[in-house]
């Protein structure tokens, strides 16, 4: 069973939108790179809240968003990926392998 990303990520840690809004300001980050469902090793899926946060907070930065959702169809009751829930004109990027879940891993 997969395990459920915390609403926090540390005790005394800020709400994911004003974590994420802090950390681009901070750090001018152009990128964010994640993988919210199935994420490898532990097997957790990032909560639609923080997917939410993510979509609306990063590109008010000019951040651009990559998704890594390779292993996202080994979980049957996913959220939505990123770039589903993003404004038609939002620059989001989902990555997949492309073969789907009976490939992942597969040697050719």
């Amino acid at each position: 069973m997969p395990a459920t990303c915390p609403p926090r990520t540390c005790p005394g840690s800020l709400a994911p939108a004003r974590q994420l809004d802090r950390a681009c300001r901070d750090s001018g980050a152009k990128v964010l790179y994640c993988t919210p469902t199935h994420h490898n090793p532990t097997a957790s899926v990032m909560p639609l809240s923080r997917r939410k946060a993510i979509v609306e907070v990063g590109p008010a930065h000019g951040v651009t968003l990559i998704e890594n959702g390779a292993l996202a169809p080994l979980i049957a009751d996913a959220p939505p990926p990123l770039a589903a829930l993003a404004p038609t004109d939002l620059e989001a990027l989902a990555l997949s392998d492309g073969r789907g879940p009976a490939g992942v891993g597969a040697r050719e």
